[in-house]
């Protein structure tokens, strides 16, 4: 199934040297169509900050990162893995880390990018599966994390209020495959996604 893309609107306040105010909004020429493999998802609710502060879930696999993205094959043997796109949607399992410990200077510093989190940046790094995991039925094989070309995928998180996931935030940057990265806090931009989404 194939959909035109009408416009993309950038947000108006976006720099790509510091990718601050990292969001666009992609219009449609016609509304998409709605199936069992292909659902809407819900936008974060900026009243109920899910990423940070009291209501942060600490869960064991809160979140899911998605993409096409590059992803690695084990080859075994001893060879190097392989790199190579996927034919079919990707997620794995991240943790979100919270605010004060993804701007300090030592992190940033780990992180070597253009980017200094703000309010409007969250942070979030691979879940590594262990026997917690393990025990609540999650399969190994959702480890992972974003990787290039999952740039602009989305980040969702459960949020057991509403008995459902919401996107949280959108890949932005990153620091290797597998590593922690920066994501575009949507809940921050919500007026200006009503705005200018016409919903």
């Amino acid at each position: 199934m194939e959909y035109k893309i009408g416009k993309i609107l950038r947000h108006e306040d976006f720099r790509l040297n510091t990718l601050r105010n990292d969001i666009a909004l992609v219009h449609l020429t016609e509304p998409i169509q709605f199936t069992d493999e292909i659902k809407p998802v819900c936008l974060a609710d900026p009243n109920n900050d899910l990423t940070d502060g009291p209501s942060r879930l600490d869960g064991l696999a809160s979140c899911f990162v998605l993409g096409w993205g590059h992803i690695e094959i084990d080859l075994g043997d001893g060879q190097m893995k392989q790199v190579t796109l996927p034919n079919e949607l990707q997620q794995s399992l991240m943790k979100v880390i919270p605010a004060q410990n993804c701007t300090s200077e030592e992190s940033i510093e780990e992180m070597q990018l253009g980017l200094r989190p703000d309010e409007n940046v969250l942070c979030a790094k691979r879940a590594i599966f262990d026997k917690e995991l393990w025990e609540h039925d999650l399969e190994e094989s959702a480890q992972g994390a974003a990787c290039m070309g999952d740039s602009g995928g989305p980040l969702v998180c459960l949020d057991y209020g509403d008995e459902g996931y919401k996107v949280q935030g959108i890949i932005s940057q990153g620091k290797g495959c597998g590593r922690r990265g920066f994501y575009t806090k949507v809940g921050s931009y919500m007026e200006w996604i009503f705005e200018n989404g016409g919903v």
